[in-house]
């Protein structure tokens, strides 16, 4: 099943090439059985089934590491017609991100899996510590800038 799939079901690339917005998310059918993003993500780089090691070739064309986040992050904005809002770190737009244990663009793209998610960081405010073990309730950030009371843009890129 994850092979038909993969090889035949929307042809990532072709679409990218010729300027359209591509949208991915959790329910976009990558062969992907669980919910994890960094599963996914590997998945749309490689091509390859994230559930063997060592396959041989990839099963449909493989798009850039940074066209795969795009697709994630600012096509799924775009697709909600958010993109003024969210999808992007840009100055007015929500404060939504994940710090990781190392930088993808340095590592194997067979290997996104394996990157650990250090924090989650909820309309600026950290919701997720690795280090801490548990998910905190929505305390205001270390090092992001807090909002003032009444403030409008709470949570907010500023």
């Amino acid at each position: 099943m994850f092979r038909t799939t993969l090889k035949y079901f929307a042809n990532v690339k072709k679409a990218i090439d010729s300027g359209v917005h591509v949208s991915i998310g959790s329910d976009w059918p990558t062969g992907v059985i669980d919910a994890n993003p960094l599963r996914e993500l590997q998945v749309l780089v490689t091509r390859r089934n994230p559930y063997e090691k060592n396959t041989d070739k990839p099963l449909g064309d493989t798009i850039s590491l940074e066209d795969a986040i795009r697709a994630m992050t600012m096509g799924g904005a775009y697709s909600m017609r958010k993109e003024h809002e969210i999808g992007s770190l840009e100055k007015g737009k929500a404060a939504d991100m994940v710090v990781l244990d190392r930088n993808l663009f340095e590592i194997a793209p067979g290997s996104i899996v394996d990157t650990k998610v250090v924090y989650t960081i909820f309309a600026g405010k950290v919701v997720y510590d690795a280090n801490a073990g548990t998910v905190t309730s929505l305390q205001p950030a270390r090092d992001i800038p807090v909002p003032r009371k009444g403030d409008a843009r709470e949570g907010r890129i500023r």
